[in-house]
């Protein structure tokens, strides 16, 4: 478009906004689907809210899944979507591998609260009201495995996709982990386990990474 213009015999005068109306339009458009998912979130109540974490920190796990499918199927793997994509890295879902790590490093945050709640689900007068009814009801042992399971997956995808600033941002992320765990983890003796199994989780990916 900047050629034409310039071929035009225009380049000297002042220029529009856009010298392409149309992509520029279909940019500005492109920001309602994430306003209205923004909106919407907003007006739901703090249960939903809640849910919402569980269905992003699946989606999280899923994606990573259909990704490692990718790598192991190769750059020409039919699973890709996209025809512009990142073809040597696993996307998930997306057409670009940094979009993927973002949503695995955001799951490992709302997966790191879960974990602070979930040692609280076995009764005995602990707190259960604010976890969902099917949580409530897992034994420790079954929810702590699944737990680490999910955050190896999410860890794994993080790695899988390659993703350099995606990387970085873990380390923040694993941060942010630790400081989202209720002060209660540390009253009840399992503050450390959660900080230094995120320690332990850190390390894990450094030495994956290297």
């Amino acid at each position: 478009a900047l050629e034409v213009w310039g071929l035009s015999g225009h380049a000297r005068e002042v220029v529009p906004v856009s010298v392409a109306p149309a992509t520029t339009a279909l940019g500005a458009l492109s920001v309602l689907p994430p306003l209205a998912v923004f909106v919407t979130t907003m007006l739901l109540g703090f249960p939903e809210r809640r849910r919402l974490t569980l269905l992003l920190i699946g989606s999280g796990v899923i994606s990573v899944l259909y990704g490692l499918m990718q790598l192991a199927q190769g750059p020409q793997s039919p699973l890709r979507l996209f025809a512009m994509t990142n073809n040597n890295d696993a996307v998930g879902f997306f057409a670009n591998r940094n979009h993927l790590a973002a949503l695995c490093l955001a799951a490992l945050v709302l997966l790191t609260a879960w974990i602070s709640v979930l040692p609280f689900v076995s009764g005995g007068g602990r707190d259960t009201k604010h976890v969902p009814a099917p949580l409530s009801s897992l034994p420790p042992l079954v929810a702590t495995t699944a737990a680490l399971l999910i955050a190896i997956t999410l860890l794994a995808g993080e790695i899988a996709t390659r993703s350099r600033a995606g990387i970085i941002l873990t380390v923040f992320a694993l941060l942010a982990a630790v400081v989202v765990s209720p002060r209660r983890e540390a009253a009840a003796g399992r503050g450390k386990l959660v900080v230094w199994g995120w320690v332990a989780a850190f390390g894990l990916t450094v030495v994956v990474i290297s």
